[in-house]
């Protein structure tokens, strides 16, 4: 790629992290995919240093099985406002776990939605964000996604596609900057993205995503790459991935990557 298209690209982007900028924490969630009866741990930094509280005390607000849908499992808050520090300080994240205890028992295999409130302050409006978590039976766990390396500026970060069972199988992986109200995919899936401008670029085969639209090597594994140009004003954006795998035994989706570019 020669330096003018280069310089271009990288300025569309900066240009697009700018304006698109749906979630305003940087979370992660780990294990994703947990297998069953794993205890799941949230963190989350306040990405761009707004100075976000969790008007409640607790981190997670509930789960539920889609955003704003049924509740499946409630958390006890003191009802004491904690500030949420910011991305890319020497603070620790906040954090909070969830040992997969619901209000109908232990959870079963499937997607389940995470919510966090924040505000600007004790008594500004409150506002809730969306995280998947996939829990699978580590006998079928089906389609994963994860990170090969660390996001960082100045670097390729590549993402592996991983379903054994299914080698050949054909994929398409996309991005996102929030995962705030999901979108149905034929067959009752429910993907954990968004379509906003970082979903439509990832699937028009925009230059800095690559390998996004393939098909599983014999082993069932794929590596798809996202090109991040030197540019610091990336850092600390917060990203969504999820893949859509095409399976024998069906259509799939992994789980929902978060990763923060460093």
């Amino acid at each position: 790629m020669n330096r003018s298209i280069t310089v271009a690209i990288a300025l569309a982007v900066l240009c697009l992290s700018a304006a698109a900028q749906p979630n305003q924490l940087s979370v992660s969630v780990s294990p994703n995919p947990a297998p069953l009866g794993a205890t799941i741990t949230v963190t989350a930094y306040d990405a761009y240093g707004q100075g976000l509280f969790t008007p409640f005390g607790c981190l997670i607000s509930g789960i539920y099985d889609a955003p704003n849908g049924n509740s499946v499992a409630l958390f006890p808050c003191t009802f004491l406002p904690g500030s949420i520090p910011p991305c890319g300080s020497t603070q620790p994240p906040r954090m909070q776990q969830w040992n997969q205890t619901t209000m109908a028992g232990p959870a079963t295999p499937g997607t389940y939605w995470i919510e966090i409130q924040h505000s600007l302050g004790m008594f500004a409006p409150i506002n809730s964000e969306w995280f998947c978590v996939k829990i699978v039976d580590p006998l079928s766990p089906g389609p994963s996604l994860s990170a090969l390396n660390a996001p960082t500026v100045g670097t390729t970060f590549n993402m592996g596609i991983s379903w054994p069972s299914e080698p050949g199988a054909g994929y398409f992986l996309a991005l996102s900057g929030s995962s705030n109200t999901g979108i149905a995919i034929p067959g009752g899936i429910q993907a954990c993205l968004d379509m906003d401008i970082w979903f439509q670029l990832s699937l028009q085969g925009f230059p800095l995503f690559q390998n996004f639209i393939g098909g599983l090597d014999g082993t069932g594994s794929a590596t798809a790459s996202i090109v991040l140009p030197a540019l610091p004003a990336l850092q600390c954006v917060p990203f969504h991935g999820q893949a859509v795998v095409l399976g024998a035994a069906g259509t799939e989706v992994t789980n929902d990557l978060l990763f923060t570019i460093n």
